[in-house]
Order: structure tokens, then sequence, then C-alpha cells
């Protein structure tokens, strides 16, 4: 039997207090252009919510918080890393986030409990030993990519440089369109002369010494928690494999412009960060309670 909603916590993150539907309808477009939560996506997430064990995830960058940056030049949305603790600490309902910040930045950034389970390095990063053992070999892979970058691309106007523990990053966020489009370019040329992974998260580029996965991430921590259904939320091009991992009754959301997950029958899409975890704790999912009083006055 699943443990019963603890009511005292989710009056306190105001779990309780459902969004009238016309604001719900502001945060949760479907593919039904104007009907906002329509009958068949709030079937879906009945279903989704009533499963014995759920997993909510979701990428960082560009969907907890409004854009990427270095370090601590982004924190979370304020509303979105309360409603995503409070998830975290609903019965049967575990949260994480997969990012392709190191995992030290990531925790250091979101500044998210350990209730709340977090990934680094696209999905490489579980903990935070994983970099020490790389070889030396390996390091000087990295510097010389670091070095390669920096001559080749590091003085454009609005490109910044980053050493992550098995990545080096180019942030391009700043920059112009052509500079962009030049630098993603020698960015992969690099990567593919020193035999690096190459992955364009957003406005990152990431040439990395492992070939890290989203979706592998996602197959874990599913494996780890025993949950029997997720749903997966991303705004970025690596989020994808994390989308096509999803199954059965799970759920994909895309955060912001771009195609909508390929594998969600209602096609979900939240149109900028932060609104979505609340949306999601106001339209009923997140709790696996099996209880009328867990549907937040959806009937």
């Amino acid at each position: 039997m699943p443990t019963p909603l603890n009511q005292s916590l989710a009056d306190s993150a105001l779990l309780t207090k459902s969004l009238p539907l016309g604001l719900l309808r502001a945060f949760v477009q479907t593919n039904a252009a104007d009907d906002g939560l329509t009958p068949q996506l709030l079937a879906e997430l009945k279903i989704l919510a009533r499963t014995p064990g759920l997993l909510v995830a979701c990428n960082y960058g560009g969907t907890l918080c409004e854009a990427e940056g270095i370090s601590t030049e982004t924190l979370p949305l304020g509303s979105a890393a309360i409603a995503l603790r409070a998830l975290a600490a609903l019965p049967n309902t575990h949260a994480a986030v997969i990012s392709g910040r190191s995992l030290r930045d990531l925790a250091a950034v979101s500044r998210l409990p350990a209730e709340v389970h977090l990934v680094g390095s696209h999905g490489a990063e579980f903990d935070m030993g994983f970099a020490h053992g790389l070889s030396l070999a390996t390091e000087s892979v990295l510097q010389q990519a670091s070095q390669a970058l920096a001559e080749t691309v590091g003085a454009y106007r609005g490109i910044t440089i980053e050493r992550k523990p098995v990545a080096v990053s180019v942030h391009t966020r700043p920059a112009s369109p052509d500079v962009v489009a030049l630098v993603t370019q020698q960015a992969e040329e690099i990567a593919k002369a020193h035999g690096l992974s190459y992955i364009v998260d957003g406005s990152v580029l990431d040439l990395s010494v492992v070939e890290p996965s989203k979706g592998a991430a996602m197959e874990h921590l599913r494996s780890m928690l025993g949950v029997s259904a997720a749903l997966y939320a991303g705004d970025a091009s690596s989020d994808e494999a994390a989308m096509a991992t999803l199954r059965g009754p799970d759920l994909g959301l895309r955060v912001g412009e771009g195609p909508r997950p390929r594998r969600t029958g209602s096609g979900i899409r939240s149109p900028s960060p932060g609104s979505w975890p609340f949306c999601l704790n106001s339209a009923g999912p997140g709790c696996s309670a099996k209880t009328p009083s867990a549907w937040n006055g959806i009937p």
C-alpha cells in the first residue's frame, strides 16, 4: 500500500492549493492548440501520478533556470526549486536533475537538498569521486583540447572556456549568431582531433572524455530507485536521449521552444523554465498516493 500523503507537508508546499485551470493552461500546452489541459492529458497525468513509484527528472539550465551559465551565474528559479523539493518529499516519489554541468558545480549552484538526486556531466557523474579515477593520459588529452580551444576560439567576443572534471566546455550564449556557428564547427573539429565526445547542449559545447548519455542515467535511476514510471522535462537536444527511454505511462515535457517530445501522447510543453514543476504539483503527477486527497481538486 502506498504511504498516505503527508498533509502537513502538502499544505506547506502549497500542493493542495491548485492553480485555477485558466492559469494552468498558460503553463502547460498540448497538441490541441487552445485546449490546455485536455481530457486526454488529464487522464495521462492521473495514470502517471497513481503509479506505485514515480521519478520526476529534468535538465538544469533552461529547465530549472532561465539559461545556461558558468558556476553561480545561473541560480534555479525560486518557484521551480520549491516545487522540485516538494516533489522529492512526497511519498513514493523521487526527483532528479541530470545536467551537463559537473556534479560539484551542479550541487553548488542548484542548492537542492539531498532528497533530490543530482547527476552531472550529461549523466556520467553520479558521485563526486568519479573524476578522480581519470588517468594521467586522459588528463593530458583534456589539457591539450583546452589549449587548442583557447588558441582557436578563445579570443572571440562572448566565448568562454570552462574546464570540467571530465570535459572542456565552450559557452556561447553571449556571442553573436555568426560567432556561435563558427565556434560550433571549430570546437567539433577539435573534439574529433583529440578523440573526444562532442555534445551541443543549448549554448554549451562539451568536449568530453566519456560518452555521456542522459538516457543511460535515466535507466540507472529507474533501476536504483525501483520506480514504475517517470516524467522527464528538458529543453536541449541532449535531453532527447532521456526522452527516448520513456515508455508505458511515462511522459516527456518540452520546456521552451523546440520540437515536442517524441515519446508522449499529448506532447506536453511548458513555455518557460520554472513553471512546469509547480504545474505538475498542481495537476497531480508527482504524488503517487492513491487517494482522492492527492489530486488537488482534479475530479
